[in-house]
């Protein structure tokens, strides 16, 4: 499976995986309102064998398969974070994404990026 990504120009450290090149009209509007202008930086193949250093290539994989998309933001730094793990700013914890943010509607999300 090939893999496009893109840099928002808007959002630091906040990249888009997309299934097919330019098919920007995967991404939901309000996603793409948010992120701003996108910058292509590389194609990849994602293979099972193939390492990303951010992110799970499964999933990453998936998502490129049943949305055509995936969303990678930046990490959060250790002191954003309140005693239990919560974060300081009112988002909450994913175990399973323990280095990302989770918005109210269970996706990832970035102080002034509500998704």
């Amino acid at each position: 499976m090939h893999a496009y990504v893109y840099k928002s120009q808007r959002k630091a450290d906040t990249y888009v995986y997309l299934a097919e090149r330019d098919n920007f009209d995967t991404l939901p509007e309000p996603l793409r309102r948010q992120l701003g202008p996108l910058q292509f930086v590389l194609e990849l193949v994602l293979t099972p064998q193939r390492r990303l250093a951010r992110e799970d290539p499964a999933v990453v994989r998936r998502h490129l398969a049943t949305r055509g998309y995936h969303l990678q933001l930046a990490r959060i730094e250790r002191n954003d974070r309140g005693p239990g793990g919560c974060l300081l700013d009112g988002g909450t914890l994913d175990q399973g994404m323990s280095d990302q943010r989770v918005s109210h509607h269970g996706m990832p999300a970035v102080r002034g990026l509500d998704v």
